[in-house]
């Protein structure tokens, strides 16, 4: 097997030489046995070498300390190095995969390129998300710092591309590489590669994979998508030749909310519950994949993309390939099935791809999307089907024999369990997930094992939470430091990936109620529900990467966007929580959505925040909108209820027309096609444009309410104005428009103007009446959230 291995990491360090090349001044940094090595490996036009990283990446290849078990460095250095002059099949594998990655949109070497070999230690990495539905022509001011990754280094810089040489910062960015490299002492080849995949998106992320095209394609990208493209290429090349060597998988979790939200109302531990719930998902789907390619001896970057619980694979084409799924997806199923009392299952779908299809990847990931789709409509066929025709039998679950001791579980009500001294009874898998939930919060590994050495159960094995990578009692499959770190120790193949999972926690640790996460709401003690969700997604995948003169819908570019849109979902919302919003508790968030609870008030300023920091990840690029909605519910209230509710908010922001404020809900929805990018709440639905400057006036409400400026009576009254303007607008009547006149009478017989703060509250509330006020069109906003804001007691919902 180490052949493969070796065209694996051949072609993931095909190009690490532009990295060294980058960290050293034109002509310095090679031996002399590098520098002999460009008459053989570099091509050469006009007298002159061109395409020098090659002779960098030797360099960087030749003198690495460690290597795994069965694995000739040498072999992998001329993998890696003759790319450009491949001499053997297997050197025109890395070669052909090199240009396949790219969607040979290539223009001559960086090398000779306009500019020369300094420019290109100039041009730093675009945002890939700032070139969506962006002009060919036009180079948005949205590049990103030489710095190794993490959220807060993700977000563009604003003020243009720097014009000093970037070397210094290329050298100090390397230095660090070398020392985490180092650090990688994993004896087995694929633990070897999976942990060294980690270490080169954590330090060339930032890195142009190169700079004479448009350079927002991360060199990180390039290397992990050459690298599946060329397995891919051997295993067919060598095994089973097909003119579609590559073979597209999509998978998914078929109905996971009724599993998250499906436990009982009033029952103590909701919050760890729900966390725990919330996290197997994505544990599910981790799992999931890692074992398709433990089984397949695949590494790592196979995962071409990986978000909120759903993942896409590049395989190779093989019957091999083929039966592994189709094991995979029956056994998982299956175990999926009897987890969660038939609510969950998974979906699975593939399409076979030809070489020329991952210039088009765009294309290729909306076919099989539409697949998937398909699948998940017949989800579950796999258990209710055999040889061709319905299994009845398998329709309705066998009864549940309960004993004497025995009770239905409070809490799921689908299986049961021991009773207790209280009469109640509580399932080992509700058991299991308090457990979870509690221990989720301090972990920082989640690791995944192939066998029962784990702690909690998950699809083809199991897994545990641990603090540290020291001590694992066996070698696992794969762990993922959570917090993105390294890891301790180099044995253990350990996975970056920060997930966000942040919860509320008292001082000893334990995690706080929704009761009392609802107390610390101003006012009223009740919770908001908040959902968030990237407009048009499929369609900026499909059409936003293609340009008037050319495509740019290359496999490391597609991957390259999904992986910057879930580092602003996982990565960045975790941060910011912990950060600036520590009584936010996060249901779920990765991918393109979010679900979040926090104190009523708090979920409202999140909101804003979140838009005003999508707006800035995004470089201010319009093609990128976010929806968004908020419940606000008591703390009884069922989960499932409030999501529910969450989930209408959310699509009245999406499906509303217009760039107005408008009540809601709405009897009929007005003509007009909905242009999303909106925010719903408190029953109104505002574009997000407007929504700053109103949460602000229900803050300055709020203010004068509670030093006594304004009375609750006159915030009354303005709430029952708001109410006739808003049959207006749903109506069209005029005689709803008397709410003016009344509101002039009011101002003059309630409102007084003795102090400078009654003067500027009679004036905000007198422009209420003028036909063209927008706070007037979202007074009803600003008056439920004052009148909430001064409210005392708990709400049961």
């Amino acid at each position: 097997m180490t052949r493969k291995e070796e065209i694996a990491l051949g072609a993931l360090l095909h190009d690490a030489g532009k990295f060294l090349q980058r960290a050293n001044p034109p002509g310095e940094g090679l031996s002399e046995q590098s520098e002999r090595l460009k008459a053989m490996a570099c091509p050469s036009r006009h007298g002159a070498y061109s395409h020098l990283h090659v002779a960098y990446t030797n360099e960087f290849v030749s003198a690495l300390p460690f290597w795994p078990d069965g694995v000739e460095p040498s072999r992998v250095a001329n993998l890696a190095v003759y790319h450009h002059r491949p001499q053997d099949e297997d050197q025109r594998i890395i070669a052909d995969a090199d240009r396949l990655s790219s969607a040979m949109e290539r223009e001559p070497d960086e090398d000779r390129a306009a500019g020369g070999s300094r420019r290109f230690r100039r041009v730093p990495l675009l945002s890939v998300a700032s070139t969506v539905l962006a002009d060919d022509s036009e180079t948005p001011p949205a590049h990103l710092a030489v710095t190794p990754l993490s959220p807060r280094a993700a977000f563009p810089k604003p003020d243009g591309p720097p014009a000093a040489d970037l070397t210094a910062d290329y050298a100090h960015l390397w230095e660090a590489f070398l020392n985490e490299w180092g650090d990688n002492r994993c004896p087995r080849p694929l633990d070897f590669i999976n942990r060294a995949c980690s270490v080169l998106e954590r330090y060339t992320w930032c890195i142009p994979s190169a700079t004479n095209v448009v350079p927002d394609i991360s060199l990180f990208d390039h290397l992990k998508t050459s690298a599946a493209i060329a397995v891919c290429l051997w295993e067919t090349r060598s095994g089973e030749p097909s003119e579609k060597p590559f073979l597209l998988v999509a998978g998914d979790l078929s109905g996971i909310q009724n599993y998250i939200f499906g436990f009982q109302a009033g029952l103590g531990g909701l919050a760890r519950r729900l966390r725990a719930r919330s996290f197997q998902i994505e544990v599910f789907s981790e799992a999931i994949s890692l074992h398709i390619l433990r089984r397949l001896s695949l590494p790592i970057f196979h995962r071409i993309l990986f978000a909120g619980g759903k993942f896409e694979l590049l395989l190779p084409n093989t019957r091999q390939v083929r039966q592994v799924l189709s094991a995979v997806q029956e056994e998982a199923s299956r175990w999926l099935f009897d987890r969660s009392v038939g609510e969950m299952t998974l979906s699975l779908a593939s399409v076979p791809l030809a070489p020329d299809d991952l210039g088009d990847f765009a294309e290729a990931s909306r076919r099989v999307g539409e697949a998937l789709r398909e699948e998940k409509n017949r989800a579950g066929h796999t258990l209710l089907v055999e040889d061709g025709r319905w299994a009845e039998d398998r329709f309705v679950l066998p009864a549940l024999e309960v004993g004497r001791q025995e009770a239905i579980c409070r809490c799921c009500g689908r299986r049961k369990g021991a009773l207790t001294e209280d009469g109640a009874a509580l399932c080992g898998v509700c058991e299991s997930d308090a457990r979870l939930g509690q221990h989720l919060p301090r972990a920082e590994l989640a690791v995944f094992y192939d066998d029962r050495s784990g702690s909690y159960r998950a699809p083809l094995g199991t897994y545990s939470l641990a603090s540290s990578s020291e001590g694992l009692p066996t070698p696992p499959l794969m762990a993922i430091n959570m917090d993105a770190e390294p890891g301790e120790t180099g044995r253990v193949p350990v996975l970056a990936r920060l997930k966000a999972r942040y919860v509320p926690r008292h001082p000893d640790g334990s995690i706080v109620t929704f009761q009392e996460l609802a107390e610390k709401a101003t006012g009223r003690a009740a919770l908001g529900f908040l959902k968030l969700d990237v407009d048009n997604l499929g369609y900026l995948f499909a059409r936003g990467l293609r340009g008037a003169t050319r495509d740019r819908t290359s496999i490391s570019r597609v991957a390259a966007l999904s992986r910057t849109l879930d580092l602003f979902f996982e990565g960045y919302v975790e941060t910011l929580l912990r950060e600036d919003f520590p009584e936010t508790y996060v249901v779920y968030s990765g991918g393109d959505d979010l679900l979040a609870v926090a104190p009523w008030d708090i979920a409202l300023d999140l909101a804003a925040r979140l838009r005003a920091d999508f707006r800035r990840f995004t470089a201010g690029n319009p093609a990128w909108t976010l929806s968004g909605g908020m419940a606000l519910v008591g703390y009884h209230t069922p989960v499932l209820d409030a999501v529910r509710e969450a989930d209408a908010h959310l699509e009245a922001s999406k499906s509303l027309p217009g760039r107005g404020v408008l009540p809601w809900p709405l009897p009929e929805p007005p003509e007009g096609r909905p242009l999303k990018d909106r925010f719903t709440a408190l029953g109104t639905s505002l574009p997000w444009e407007t929504y700053p400057d109103i949460l602000d006036a229900a803050k300055t409400l709020l203010g004068w309410l509670r030093d006594e400026t304004v009375t609750a009576g006159c915030v009354r009254r303005l709430l029952r104005y708001s109410g006739m303007y808003r049959e207006f607008q749903r109506t069209g009547r005029t005689p709803h428009l008397r709410y003016a006149p009344l509101l002039a009478y009011d101002l003059r017989r309630n409102w007084p103007e003795r102090t400078p703060a009654q003067r500027r509250a009679r004036e905000w509330a007198a422009a209420l009446a003028a036909p063209d006020s927008e706070q007037m069109k979202a007074l009803h906003f600003i008056c439920q959230y004052a009148l909430n804001g001064i409210r005392t007691g708990d709400t049961h919902g």
